[in-house]
Order: structure tokens, then sequence, then C-alpha cells
């Protein structure tokens, strides 16, 4: 039986960087400029920066 910290290293790992029902977090960012990475759309929301 795969040991749970196997299995959530495995899952973090394929979430950054392996195609899904959506793009690998890696792919997300990969064009993303740092101006664009801290832009928000008001003072209430967070930046793409602010989150991750």
């Amino acid at each position: 039986m795969a040991h749970a910290k196997d299995v959530l290293s495995d899952q973090l790992l394929a979430n950054a960087n392996h195609p899904s029902w959506y793009l690998p977090f890696s792919d997300s960012v990969e064009r993303l400029s740092e101006e664009h990475a801290f832009w928000t759309p008001n003072e209430e929301s967070n930046s793409i920066a602010e989150i991750v």
C-alpha cells in the first residue's frame, strides 16, 4: 500500500507539472510577467503573486 506522504508528493508534482483536465501550474504561469502577477482589479482582491 502506498504511503500517504508518497501519494501527496506525487499529486503535488502532477498538479505542478503534468496536464490533466486543467493546465499544470508551470504552464499557467510560464509567460506571466511580474507586472501581471501583482495586478489586482481592486483593493479587495488578491493578486496571483499574493495567492501563490
